[in-house]
C-alpha cells in the first residue's frame, strides 16, 4: 500500500509530524514501512519552469533559448515547442526517474557546435506518467511558482506492508484513522455527495447469490464528458502505481486508493435491461479489460446483464461494457463481496488486481456507501455528470460486532493497571463504542477486532509495549539454586518447556543469503557441502525461522520454538539461546482464536530472568532486522534483545504473519539471598512527569535507576494522562516511589528531601515534573 505524506497530512486535522517522524510512528505501531523516499530526490535544486524566448531551426534540431528563475539557458531539442510556451527545464545535475543525471551536451552540425545546458522534460522522464511527451505548463504559471508541487513531486512516499487482517488500512482513510487515533487527533472526511439533494432514477439490480454478495450499490451518472484527467490526478495516480485511462476510470481508481473500496464504472448504455449478480455457468466466456478472453469454471461470482457477463465480481471488468470515449452515461458499482469467493476465483483464474487484493482481505459495510458518494462527487466535478441517488440492494444489513470485555480482564492480559478512563479514551479513538457495562460495539472498519485479546492488543499499541510492565506471577518449583555444576541453558530450557515452548535442534550451517538478512558478520565455510549451508550462522533465530516456516507449511499453525546452540559473531564462537513465537495458537474446543504476541514473549522472558535471579532491565533500541526492539541488560551489560522481526525478513522464509524473537547470552545465575521482611513501615510517594509521546518510559526508568537513590526500594508507573492542559503531543506519567529501611522507620521529612532531590535531577535532565 503506497501512501503520500501530504495526502495523509491533509486527511488529519492539526497533524504536525515530519515525514521522518511519521515513518517512525508507522513502525512503532505495527505498520511496516517497506520503502520510504522523497519523490524529488535529485531534482529540487535543478528544476524550474521555463518560458521559450526564441527558437532557431537547424534541420530537425531546435536551438531553444529559455528564461528561468535561474537565468537564461540554451537547450537543444527535437520536441514540438513554440515560442512563448512554458515548459519544465532540467539543468545540469538533475536526476531523471531512470537514474540518468543531466549534463551539458555539445552537438556539432555542419561546422557549427551547439551546447545544450540542460533539457526540457517529458512526463515519462520525471516518472509522473508513461507518456513520452513534453510537459507544457499553463499560460498563467509563473516562473517562481513551485513546479515540484504542480508535478506532485514535492512529497514523500511510503510503501507499507499491510497484514491480511487489516483491510481497513488498504486506503488513505483507514491509515489516517489509525494514525489519528495514536495522536489523539481527528480526521477530515473527504467531500462527498449529499444523498438527500439528489433525484431518483430507477434501474433494476438483482442479487441471485446473497452468500457471495452482501450488498450491491449502483449509481447512475448521466451526460458525462469523457476526457483526460486533470494533470494533478494523472501524476498522482501514476506515482501511486495506477495506469491512467480517462477521467471516469481514474476517479474510480483514486477513490479505491483513498477509501480502500474498489469501484467499477460501466457504460450504462451497454448494459442490457438489468444488472444481475450470479454465479458463472460452466465454460461461460468473458472478454476482459486486459483483452484476454477467459473461459470460466462453474460458480465464479459474476456481474452480468440479461445476455452476458459484464464483470468477474471484484476482480476485472468486461471490455465491451467498459468506459470509452463514446460513453455518455455511467453505471457506478460499489459492492461488498464475500472475500472467500473473490480469493477462490482469483486463485483459479490466476488473476490478481488492485481490486481483488482489497476484496480478499475483507471489506466492510460502510465503505460501500462512502466510496459511492465520494466517487459521485468527483464525477460531477471532473466529468460534469448529473449524479442520481444510489440504488442500494441487500438481503439483510450486517450488524456491528459486539464484544464483552472488562477493565480487569484487559489489565490481567497485559499485566497493566490502566484506569477505566484511559481504557475508554483509547477505545473511543479507535471508534469502539461502549454500550453498557463491559459491552462494546466494534465499528465496521475494524472487523479484525474479534475478542478481548484483540482489544488488549489495541490498548498495548496505544500505551506502548515499552511502558507495559510484566506482572506475571513466577512460581519457582526449585526453591534453591544448588551449588553443584549445571548448565544454565539447560535450566532455561527446562523452565520454558512448561510454558508451551518446543525445543528445536537445527543445523548451525545456513546460506550466506540468510545470514546477510541479520548482519554481515558471519564466518564462511571453506569447502561447503552446498550453497544452502555455506556459512556458520550468526544468530540461532535464523535457523529457528526455517523450522517455523516448515511447521506452518505442514499444519498452518504457529508455534513457540527455542534452541540453545553455537553462533559466530564478532570474530568469536559463542553460546546463545534463541526463541521465536508467532502465528495462531493451537486451539482447544473451549478456547477462543488467539495468536502469539510480543507481550506473551516479553512476559516469558521476564519470568525466566526473574527465575535466574538476574538484575535485569529492558531498554529501547534498534536493529536492522527488527521492526521494534528492546535490548536486554543484566548488571548493566547488554546480553540480548527481544522484538518483532521485519516483514522483509519474514518474506525470505515465506512467513505471512508477525513473528517475535529473542536471542540472549545467558550468564550463571546468582545465588538467591533470603532475608527477613522488614518490620518497619514503607512510605509511598507519587510524582507526575510530562513526556513527549515520542519519548519512551524505558529511558526515564533507566535514568531513575542510575541515580542510586538511598532507601528507594521500588518504583513503577500507576497512571498515564493526556490532555490539553499539558500540551498536545504530551503525556503525563505518574510514578509511585516506594521508600523503606530494614533498620528504622524513615521520617517523612527525609523522604520529602530525597523526593525533591529526585525532582531536581529529573528537571536538570530536561524532564518536566508536574507541580501538584
Amino acid at each position: 500500500m503506497k501512501i503520500l505524506y501530504k495526502e495523509l497530512k491533509n486527511a488529519i486535522l492539526e497533524f504536525n509530524l515530519s515525514p521522518y517522524e511519521l515513518k517512525e510512528l508507522f513502525e512503532e505501531k505495527g505498520i511496516e514501512v517497506e520503502s520510504f523516499r522523497y519523490l524529488a530526490d535529485g531534482l529540487k535544486e535543478h528544476i524550474s519552469p521555463a518560458i521559450v524566448e526564441s527558437i532557431e531551426i537547424d534541420g530537425n534540431l531546435k536551438i531553444v533559448k529559455i528564461r528561468t528563475k535561474f537565468g537564461y539557458f540554451q537547450v537543444i531539442t527535437t520536441a514540438q515547442i513554440d515560442i512563448y510556451e512554458k515548459a519544465v527545464f532540467l539543468r545540469e545535475g538533475a536526476k531523471l526517474s531512470s537514474g540518468e543525471v543531466i549534463s551539458k551536451k555539445y552537438i556539432k552540425r555542419q561546422g557549427r557546435e551547439y551546447v545544450s545546458e540542460g533539457m526540457l522534460a517529458s512526463e515519462k522522464e520525471l516518472g509522473i506518467s508513461n507518456l513520452d511527451r513534453l510537459i507544457k505548463l499553463p499560460e498563467n504559471f509563473k516562473l517562481d511558482d513551485n513546479i515540484l508541487e504542480y508535478l506532485q513531486l514535492d512529497d514523500y512516499i511510503y510503501e507499507l506492508y499491510i497484514f491480511p487482517n487489516r483491510a481497513d488500512l488498504m486506503g488513505l482513510l483507514g491509515i489516517a484513522r489509525e494514525i489519528a487515533s495514536y495522536l489523539n487527533l481527528n480526521i477530515k472526511i473527504p467531500d462527498m455527495l449529499d444523498e438527500d439533494e439528489l433525484e431518483h432514477i430507477g434501474f433494476p439490480i438483482e442479487i441471485l447469490d446473497y452468500d457471495g454478495c452482501y450488498r450491491y450499490m449502483g449509481r447512475i451518472i448521466k451526460d458525462v464528458k469523457i476526457k483526460q484527467s486533470p494533470d494533478f490526478l494523472r501524476y498522482k495516480l501514476h506515482i501511486l502505481g495506477f495506469n491512467t485511462i480517462n477521467n471516469v476510470v481514474d476517479i474510480t481508481n483514486f477513490v479505491m486508493w483513498e477509501i480502500g473500496q474498489p469501484l467499477h464504472a460501466f457504460d450504462l448504455d451497454k448494459i442490457y435491461k438489468k444488472v444481475i449478480v450470479r454465479k458463472s455457468r460452466e465454460k461461460e466466456k468473458i472478454l476482459c479489460l486486459d483483452q484476454i478472453e477467459r473461459e470460466l469454471p462453474e460458480d465464479v461470482l459474476l456481474i452480468s446483464d440479461v445476455n452476458k457477463p459484464i464483470a468477474i465480481a471484484g476482480i476485472i471488468g468486461e471490455l465491451e461494457s467498459s468506459i470509452s470515449e463514446n460513453t455518455k452515461n455511467v453505471f457506478l458499482e460499489s459492492a461488498l463481496f464475500n472475500k472467500s469467493y473473490i480469493s477462490k476465483a482469483s486463485r483459479i483464474l490466476k488473476l490478481k488486481t488492485q481490486s481483488s487484493i482489497r476484496f480478499e482481505k475483507g471489506l466492510n459495510w460502510d465503505f460501500v456507501e462512502i466510496a459511492s458518494k465520494r466517487a459521485g462527487y468527483l464525477l460531477n466535478k471532473y466529468a460534469n455528470g448529473k449524479v442520481y441517488k444510489a440504488i442500494d440492494v441487500y438481503s439483510k444489513k450486517i450488524e456491528k460486532r459486539k464484544i464483552y470485555a472488562s477493565l480487569d480482564e484487559v489489565n490481567s492480559i497485559l499485566g497493566t493497571d490502566i484506569t477505566e478512563e484511559k481504557l475508554l479514551e483509547i477505545l473511543r479513538s479507535i471508534g469502539i463504542k461502549k454500550l453498557s457495562e463491559n459491552l462494546y460495539e466494534i465499528p465496521y472498519h475494524r472487523d479484525d477486532i474479534e475478542n478481548i485479546y484483540d482489544i488488549a492488543e489495541e490498548v498495548m499499541k496505544h500505551v506502548g509495549i515499552e511502558n507495559i510492565n510484566s506482572n506475571y506471577e513466577v512460581k519457582i518449583l526449585n526453591t534453591a539454586i544448588e551449588s553443584k555444576r549445571y548448565n544454565v541453558y539447560s535450566t532455561a530450557i527446562d523452565f520454558l518447556l512448561p510454558r508451551g515452548y518446543y525445543e528445536a535442534k537445527t543445523y548451525s550451517l545456513i546460506s550466506e543469503k540468510k545470514a546477510k538478512l541479520f548482519s554481515n558478520n558471519y564466518l564462511k565455510v571453506l569447502n561447503p557441502i552446498s550453497t544452502e549451508m555455506n556459512v556458520y550462522r550468526n544468530y540461532v533465530i535464523s535457523s529457528l525461522l526455517e523450522s517455523l516456516s516448515l511447521n506452518i507449511r505442514r499444519n498452518s499453525y504457529g508455534t513457540k520454538l527455542m534452541e540453545y546452540g553455537s553462533v559466530y559473531r564478532n570474530s568469536m564462537e559463542i553460546e546463545s539461546l534463541g526463541i521465536i513465537i508467532g502465528g495462531k495458537k493451537i486451539r482447544w474446543y473451549f478456547e477462543s482464536n488467539e495468536e502469539h504476541s510480543i507481550y506473551e514473549l516479553k512476559g516469558d522472558i521476564s519470568a525466566l530472568l526473574e527465575y535466574l535471579n538476574y538484575n535485569y532491565e529492558f531498554k529501547v533500541s534498534s536493529r536492522d532486522f527488527l521492526r521494534t526492539c528492546l535490548d536486554i541488560y543484566v548488571d548493566g551489560k547488554i546480553v540480548g534483545f527481544i522484538g518483532e522481526l521485519r516483514r522483509s525478513i519474514l518474506k525470505e522464509y515465506d512467513i505471512k504473519f508477525p513473528v517475535f524473537a529473542c536471542e540472549i547470552e545467558l550468564i550463571e545465575p546468582k545465588q538467591s539471598i533470603y532475608k527477613e521482611i522488614s518490620k518497619y513501615p514503607r512510605i509511598e510517594k507519587d510524582i507526575s512527569i510530562i513526556l513527549s509521546k515520542n519519548d519512551y518510559y524505558a529511558s526515564l526508568e533507566g535514568l531513575i535507576r542510575e541515580m542510586h537513590i538511598p532507601h528507594l526500594l521500588d518504583f513503577y508507573p500507576i497512571d498515564v494522562y493526556e490532555g490539553e492542559n499539558i500540551g498536545i503531543g504530551n503525556r503525563s506519567i505518574t510514578i509511585r516511589l516506594v521508600f523503606g529501611s530494614d533498620e528504622r522507620t524513615l521520617k517523612d521529612e527525609e523522604v520529602n528531601y530525597t523526593l525533591m532531590e529526585i525532582i531536581n535531577k529529573l528537571e536538570n535532565k530536561n524532564y518536566r515534573v508536574r507541580r501538584m
